[in-house]
């Protein structure tokens, strides 16, 4: 995901990246020749571009106020509920983000009223939702999501799975090492004299299980070659790990007997695809990259 008001995504920002994202998920468009958001020119549009659970107060249409509830497990989920909870029938449009990857998205809007309609919007492109908006209107978005492959020439012609917005990595069972924080500390910075390193310890983490996986698919039917894995929601509302994540894909790969850790103790490079078979037919489980702490999401191909 890309910040609006920010054109890169700093190092520091990656530690907080979705809470980050989803404090400028809904943006007021100031009148022309201002810079305060506070300056609302007349039918002043709400743009929004990010899709996290939130409340947002801001003013549109003639400077009114507006309340917006969005309620959504987006990314592992493909639907988003929109909830005006204040609006004393403002007028404006409402502009939501259609991404590249979705070609079928669909707005319902339910009035207060009990009036429904409906549209549709091509991908890449923003939805302009324009009505008189009052509190208890609804919009819920559908943004269907399907599998997708990413081929990346010059990394061995390795290749990425999608599933809508979300790349997989292979899941890999972690070792967790407590290291003392003080020799670990990067080169470029070191603890304040009042800091108690061992307050805060690093881990290293290590591979339990193979990581060295080609995929086995047919490029032409997806869905014959992954199964698409969707799970209960974790009970402590945190998606982002291993054990906890709500969506999984499972896989055919075999191991790749030649792709070793190399000297440094990393990973070496990714060998060049296609790799003839030779190893065993293996099912193996992938899963969102973001809930993995272990990474392989560039994956050669066998053949």
């Amino acid at each position: 995901m890309k910040n609006l008001l920010l054109p890169v995504f700093f190092c520091a920002v990656a530690f907080a990246g979705c809470e980050r994202h989803a404090a400028y998920d809904i943006v007021a468009r100031p009148c022309t020749g201002s810079a305060s958001v506070n300056y609302i020119s007349n039918r002043s549009p709400l743009l929004l571009s990010q899709y996290a659970e939130s409340t947002v107060n801001a003013k549109a249409g003639k400077r009114e106020n507006i309340c917006l509830e969005q309620t959504t497990r987006y990314p592992f989920n493909e639907t988003v509920r929109i909830v005006v909870r204040e609006a004393n029938r403002v007028t404006f449009p409402l502009y939501l983000r259609i991404p590249e990857w979705c070609a079928e998205a669909t707005a319902k809007i339910i009035a207060a009223d009990g009036q429904t309609s409906s549209v549709t919007a091509p991908a890449a492109q923003y939805l302009r939702i324009e009505r008189t908006w009052s509190a208890g209107d609804v919009v819920e978005l559908t943004l269907p999501m399907h599998l997708s492959l990413d081929t990346w020439a010059q990394n061995g012609n390795s290749v990425s799975l999608n599933y809508g917005p979300l790349t997989f990595s292979l899941q890999i069972d972690e070792k967790y090492i407590q290291k003392n924080s003080a020799k670990t500390t990067q080169w470029d910075s070191g603890w304040q004299a009042s800091a108690d390193p061992s307050q805060w310890p690093s881990y290293e983490i290590s591979p339990l299980s193979s990581w060295n996986y080609g995929l086995i698919f047919d490029a032409s039917d997806l869905t014959a070659s992954f199964e698409v894995i969707k799970k209960t929601w974790p009970a402590d509302n945190f998606p982002f790990t291993v054990a906890s994540v709500p969506l999984a894909v499972k896989a055919k790969g075999a191991k790749i007997p030649g792709w070793k850790i190399d000297e440094h103790g990393l990973c070496a490079f990714v060998p060049q695809s296609p790799v003839p078979a030779g190893e065993p037919v293996e099912e193996i489980t992938l899963i969102p990259m973001g809930a993995a702490r272990l990474r392989i999401s560039a994956f050669p191909v066998i053949r």
